[in-house]
């Protein structure tokens, strides 16, 4: 079992205020918005290479650091092939006619979330009660693209993205959710299977009653006799404004693409003072061009990542230093 520390999500800046004390709740609800057709699956099983089984490093440099090490793990590691026995998700078009989607609204007086399980458990929105802000981009519509591993993604919110690298194969399919009562009050529980590296994965979410942070704990459960590799990233998008920054305690970034030389070692990025770039590279207005990159900073006792206005408010994502935390291995050990 692999149990993911708590991760906190809360809107920076807010006017002094009293916090509501109203317990949290848990309701089903729907959302109209501009939806474009998604079909069935396509019956016809897809045997081609993961898109990412293509950058795999067959061989890492010698004399490694440790945060090094970790670096390439992921690529010599890896061995993924196929989406296979998932079907892949190609059948929409661009209509944008009026719909809905099925959502759970989950509140507590300050914060006010609303989850669509029947789209990957997709946290759409997230509000600040206090202001009525939107601390997360709301798309306002629902689009298909190709970009996920079964093809169908859509952007907006925050997506739960595992147990293989890439966007999630649920990220536009049915997982299950649930409710877990305790004394402290709800917690909302999403989860699912996969197929492919056949561990379970599941998400809990927390709004303890007058708090305006949100608690996330990731939890993975590997069944099987043997050690396996699993992937998770979270993913949150924000709405881009001019004078946005992204500040995190980075020592260097990684590029998403061009992360390792000829060699087999990682490349470090100086940041925010990159090669390129007319000005500082926190603030995404200054690049040149669309780019994705990793923040690193070994051993740092808590990872934490904003996006903030010009006027110092915005949203704030922040995690103890072992996300993923390795507990046992042992499926006579899993409860």
């Amino acid at each position: 079992m692999i149990s993911g520390s708590a991760i906190a999500l809360t809107g920076l800046a807010l006017p002094a205020c009293t916090p509501s004390k109203k317990a949290a709740t848990v309701s089903a609800e729907q959302v109209s918005l501009r939806v474009s057709h998604l079909g069935s699956p396509n019956p016809m099983p897809q045997f081609r290479a993961h898109p990412l089984s293509s950058a795999k490093l067959r061989t890492p440099a010698a004399n490694l650091t440790p945060a090094e090490t970790e670096e390439v793990k992921g690529k010599t590691d890896w061995s993924v092939l196929s989406v296979f026995p998932y079907q892949v998700q190609d059948d929409y078009d661009r209509s944008q006619s009026p719909g809905h989607l099925d959502v759970i609204a989950y509140e507590n007086g300050r914060l006010r979330a609303l989850i669509a399980p029947k789209i990957g458990g997709r946290l759409l929105s997230l509000v600040d009660l206090s202001t009525g802000r939107e601390l997360l981009f709301r798309n306002p519509v629902f689009q298909p693209a190709n970009l996920a591993a079964l093809n169908a993604w859509f952007s907006g919110g925050i997506e739960w993205n595992g147990l293989i690298p890439g966007h999630s194969p649920f990220t536009c399919s049915p997982i299950f959710a649930g409710v877990v009562e305790t004394d402290r009050g709800p917690i909302l529980r999403l989860y699912e299977f996969d197929r492919i590296r056949e561990g379970s994965w599941q998400v809990d979410l927390f709004l303890p009653e007058g708090d305006d942070r949100l608690f996330v704990h990731g939890r993975i459960v590997n069944p099987n006799a043997e050690e396996r590799p699993f992937y998770w990233w979270t993913n949150t998008a924000v709405a881009f404004v001019p004078g946005l920054r992204v500040l995190a305690p980075a020592q260097y970034s990684m590029d998403h693409d061009a992360n390792f030389d000829a060699s087999g070692r990682p490349i470090h990025l100086p940041f925010p003072n990159m090669e390129g770039f007319s000005r500082d590279a926190s603030y995404p207005g200054s690049w040149p061009h669309s780019r994705s990159l990793f923040f690193r900073k070994p051993g740092a006792d808590r990872l934490w990542l904003m996006a903030l206005k010009t006027d110092g408010k915005g949203l704030m994502q922040t995690a103890t230093s072992e996300i993923l935390r390795v507990i046992s291995r042992s499926p006579s050990d899993v409860s």
